[in-house]
């Protein structure tokens, strides 16, 4: 298997498994990770995903055997085996690819960026909710060194993480961009020594699979989606609804009585 699926609790780690390619993502590594993101998105025991890389990378791109095959029109298929769209048919079927899938998922997905994130496995990242990176960590954006355009959805989302200035520098000087820088620049959010990152990145996500309320979380991921193309008033329009909502959940309960008792919550 080149992507292992795992369960904690509530907690679902999904490990790009390829260590001697730096986790690059060929054809089979492509189909098995499209179904460990259907199975962990679609079930409801899941209420958080963490998504790494074994060895020393994260995920290098598309291994360079899969983009000389599609490169030389070798008939490769780019797309999944699986409807994407008919496992998640709440949201835009744009959003429903390979890179972007963690755009589509309700439930929040970590990426952990334990080393070298490079190409596709940066638009993998920034699809994530949250990246948490090592001081290992190297983002890359080669495209314009390789003759490509920018892929998937990363002019769309890096510009808005990072800003339009730094994104226009990473993505047209293609220049390695470090942990210290990443986390100045808030490519990620938080950094940690590589020795403790994995036991760091798991605690994370496991407070989120845990301790946070998963229709809270949903709720505010689609928020957040949805806000990077609405005006501030239908946003404001959309916070009031889903709060006056959000009574209803009866998770407010619990969490009210956390805080008095100064405990973390446990939802149902």
């Amino acid at each position: 298997m080149q992507v292992m699926l795992e369960r904690e609790g509530h907690l679902a780690i999904i490990t790009l498994n390829a260590p001697e390619r730096l986790n690059a993502i060929d054809a089979e590594m492509g189909q098995e990770l499209d179904e460990a993101l259907v199975e962990a998105g679609t079930d409801d025991t899941v209420r958080a995903i963490l998504l790494t890389g074994a060895g020393n990378g994260f995920c290098a791109g598309a291994s360079m055997e899969r983009i000389e095959e599609v490169t030389a029109g070798g008939g490769a298929k780019r797309g999944s085996s699986i409807d994407l769209g008919a496992a998640f048919p709440e949201v835009e079927p744009a959003l429903c690819r390979r890179y972007t899938l963690p755009l589509a998922i309700s439930k929040p997905v970590v990426a952990a960026v334990n080393g070298a994130c490079a190409g596709a496995g940066l638009s993998l990242a920034l699809a994530c909710d949250v990246r948490l990176g090592s001081s290992k960590a190297r983002f890359i954006a080669s495209f314009a060194k390789m003759g490509l355009a920018a892929e998937q959805a990363i002019a769309f989302l890096l510009p808005r993480i990072v800003g339009m200035g730094f994104a226009s520098d990473m993505l047209l000087s293609a220049r390695t961009i470090a942990g210290e820088e990443a986390v100045r620049v808030g490519l990620v959010s938080q950094l940690c020594d590589a020795d403790a990152f994995p036991a760091f990145a798991r605690d994370y996500a496991r407070t989120l699979a845990d301790h946070r309320s998963p229709r809270s979380m949903a709720a505010i991921k689609r928020q957040l989606r949805l806000g990077l193309a609405a005006t501030l008033g239908q946003s404001v329009d959309d916070a009031a609804a889903l709060t006056t909502e959000s009574f209803s959940w009866g998770d407010l309960t619990e969490g009210v009585a956390a805080f008095r008792e100064r405990r973390e919550p446990k939802f149902i």
